[in-house]
């Protein structure tokens, strides 16, 4: 099996090829079962079928992690289930921008009379809705209408819809059954079975520089300056003994850090400042995060964290939407971003260990794969979105990658 390649096939076919237990881990973004926009690629969840092969081609212990849409996770995870995973947990990536696919009932029922609405103005959607969907500096701009009901039964329904506002997207953790009798029998034979806690850990508040090691968790580091020592006696053999400052355990909470988000978050220190107050929200030239208080430390590719009066906030990773300089040319609907995708794959997988996505869409799961250092292998049914991933890997990669 050729490895480092978007095959243009079905998923199914690609798997075939693949021989039993070579897979180290897929992470993947499927299709949600939503009909979304009307492709053809969303009118269901990936069938039992296919999660009994991506069973089959990975190693025992092996890690699937899919990401799945609010009113359709429900019949993802069962097909996982069915095909033999043992469903682990459900991370929710929480989040503050999306609009609702509400029906504006008042809307609905002047329309369906016939009843001409007055115009009071524009919505444009989101604050920088021109330049979120500007694509290479072309100006996008998306709006609705702003009307007053006409008829009475209009003005008796005004204000009320059909759907919530989007703000989570679930992501089943699933796990191939072992083949040995312990986890540990498992990973010295597969090197596969449990998940990298201290590479995904989110890093401990400081108030003044410390060495980001401890603060990322990349490292284990046993004694010096930065650990705290513990108040008790040398051990008797002349060694004292210290506490590592790791960082906080990994949840199944990941967040997007907006406003609306981190608000929901009580503060566990009074009078200092809110990562949400704007004023002291500042990063300097050296990328480090600047407060009256002092510098708390730099923020990291995937360990992204907050000052010590953000409270909860701070015990969760955080990852933002995609953004219009990572998005480049690519119009694919349902992008994640590179850093969300390296914190999963960081999670179930080591270097050079082998990752599929039976769903590669715009290519950002072989994005972050090859920015971590694994192989991969991925599957994409529409020739348009392999060309969008072979120019969204040649980008952020600096080679060609698809075939």
């Amino acid at each position: 099996m050729e490895l480092n390649k978007i095959y243009n096939e079905n998923c199914l076919e690609t798997m075939k090829r693949m021989p039993d237990n070579y897979i180290h881990a897929i992470v993947s973004d499927p299709p949600y079962g939503f009909r979304f926009m009307g492709k053809e690629w969303d009118y269901d969840v990936p069938s039992k079928e296919i999660f009994e092969e991506c069973l089959r081609v990975l190693k025992p212990g092996g890690y699937l992690l899919a990401f799945s849409g609010a009113r359709t996770y429900h019949r993802m995870a069962v097909n996982i289930e069915d095909a033999g995973f043992e469903i682990r947990n459900m991370i929710e990536w929480v989040y503050g921008s999306g609009f609702p696919k509400s029906l504006d009932i008042s809307k609905a029922i002047d329309n369906y009379f016939g009843e001409e609405r007055e115009v009071v103005g524009e919505f444009y959607r989101g604050q920088n809705a021109g330049k979120s969907a500007g694509i290479m500096g072309k100006t996008v701009e998306r709006t609705d209408i702003i009307s007053n009901p006409s008829s009475d039964l209009a003005k008796h329904w005004d204000g009320w819809g059909t759907d919530l506002k989007p703000a989570h997207e679930p992501v089943c953790m699933a796990r191939k059954p072992l083949s040995e009798k312990t986890v540990a029998l498992n990973v010295m034979k597969h090197e596969t079975g449990g998940i990298n806690i201290d590479a995904c850990r989110v890093g401990i508040d400081k108030t003044k520089e410390s060495d980001s090691r401890i603060k990322t968790g990349l490292n284990n580091v046993s004694r010096g300056k930065h650990n705290k020592k513990i108040d008790i006696a040398p051990d008797g053999n002349g060694f004292e003994m210290y506490k590592i400052d790791k960082g906080r355990f990994p949840a199944n909470l990941i967040h997007d850090g907006s406003d609306c988000v981190l608000d929901i978050f009580p503060e566990t220190h009074s009078g200092e400042i809110k990562p949400t107050d704007k004023v002291n929200r500042q990063i300097d030239i050296n990328n480090n995060y600047q407060s009256p208080n002092g510098i708390y430390g730099k923020f990291q590719i995937l360990h992204r964290h907050f000052p010590p009066s953000s409270g909860l906030a701070a015990r969760f990773f955080y990852c933002a939407k995609v953004s219009p300089a990572e998005r480049g040319e690519s119009r694919h609907p349902t992008m994640k971003p590179i850093d969300l995708m390296k914190y999963l794959i960081t999670m179930v997988s080591r270097d050079d260990q082998i990752i599929y996505d039976p769903f590669m869409g715009s290519g950002t799961t072989a994005i972050a794969a090859h920015q971590l250092g694994r192989r991969w292998i991925g599957s994409e049914l529409s020739s348009e979105y392999c060309e969008i991933a072979n120019k969204r890997i040649e980008h952020f990669t600096n080679q060609l990658q698809i075939f």
